[in-house]
């Protein structure tokens, strides 16, 4: 969907291959040929690590951390992104991000829900107007996933990108809390939106080791976060 609606004029596509079976999948990637660059990484899954890794290879001065379980459906979502990220003070910008029955699953991320943080808008219809509109207009958060999360590279390279311990959770939010951090802004934009079939890839953290990490990496982001959890200025 990337290639095929995009309309903003000069992106690569990096794909990061973290041990792909499928026939399919290989078969795709002959496909696409020269289209795309295929990094092939067989280490066990951490989402940080293997973004870390990636980047080196990556040529643009704009880096989009793009799930695979995402699908572009408005052309111009790169071009909206790539505009606000380039706006002086901003270090980040999130998309809006849809279910695939239309309702929201991401407009920003603000801390405090859940005892820790939580997407606004979540199962609201598309178009919900929100807290005084906020749905619909480009604002500052405290944080947005990084499911679709525009970056200056100048940014990632200062803050030696995604944090390694958070292998599949709450590395984003802990970036962007160090965006913020470091002096610069984490923004939403509503003009960029894209389907997102949440963790339609790893399934979800619901039992077993999965669930066990998840709540050590909860633990780790409230000693970390814990001033910043509990008074959002957003």
């Amino acid at each position: 969907s990337v290639l095929a609606k995009t309309t903003y004029p000069n992106f690569e596509i990096v794909v990061i291959d973290n041990g792909s079976v499928k026939p399919e999948t290989k078969a795709l990637f002959a496909e696409l040929g020269d289209q795309i660059v295929v990094l092939r990484d067989d280490s066990p899954f951490n989402y940080s690590a293997l973004h870390n890794r990636a980047v080196p290879s990556c040529k643009g001065e704009v880096l989009v951390l793009l799930n695979d379980d995402t699908e572009v459906i408005d052309g111009g979502w790169l071009k909206e992104m790539v505009a606000l990220l380039l706006q002086p003070g901003n270090g980040a910008v999130g998309a809006k991000l849809l279910y695939p029955d239309g309702r929201i699953q991401h407009a920003g991320v603000v801390l405090g829900p859940l005892g820790l943080a939580d997407h606004v808008g979540k199962l609201e219809g598309r178009s919900s107007d929100g807290y005084f509109g906020r749905h619909h207009l480009p604002s500052e958060f405290s944080a947005c996933t990084a499911a679709c999360l525009a970056v200056r590279r100048t940014t990632w390279e200062r803050l030696d990108g995604l944090e390694e311990f958070f292998q599949v959770a709450w590395n984003d939010i802990d970036f962007c809390l160090r965006i913020r951090e470091s002096g610069e802004q984490v923004a939403y934009t509503p003009l960029a939106e894209l389907i997102h079939y949440e963790s339609v890839s790893r399934g979800l953290d619901e039992s077993g080791p999965a669930l066990k990490r998840f709540a050590t990496e909860v633990l780790e982001m409230r000693a970390r976060w814990l001033d910043r959890i509990v008074v959002d200025p957003y």
